[in-house]
C-alpha cells in the first residue's frame, strides 16, 4: 500500500498524466457527485478508496 502525491501549478497536466496509470478516479469536484464524496470524506474517508487499484483520488 502506498500513495503519490503529484503537485505542480494550475493546468499542467497533473491529472491527465496520472489517470494514464490507474485503473479508477473519483474526481471530488463532478457536480453530480461532489456533496456524497465530501460528506464520505469527513464521516468515512475510507470509503473513498473503494474501487480498482491503482486508485486517483482528483480533486
Amino acid at each position: 500500500m502506498g500513495a503519490v502525491f503529484i503537485k505542480g501549478p494550475k493546468w499542467c497536466g497533473k491529472t491527465t498524466t496520472a489517470v494514464q496509470f490507474v485503473k479508477s478516479v473519483v474526481y471530488m469536484d463532478d457536480p453530480e457527485k461532489r456533496d456524497s464524496y465530501f460528506t464520505l470524506a469527513e464521516h468515512s474517508p475510507s470509503r473513498l478508496l473503494y474501487g480498482d487499484v491503482p486508485r486517483l483520488i482528483a480533486e
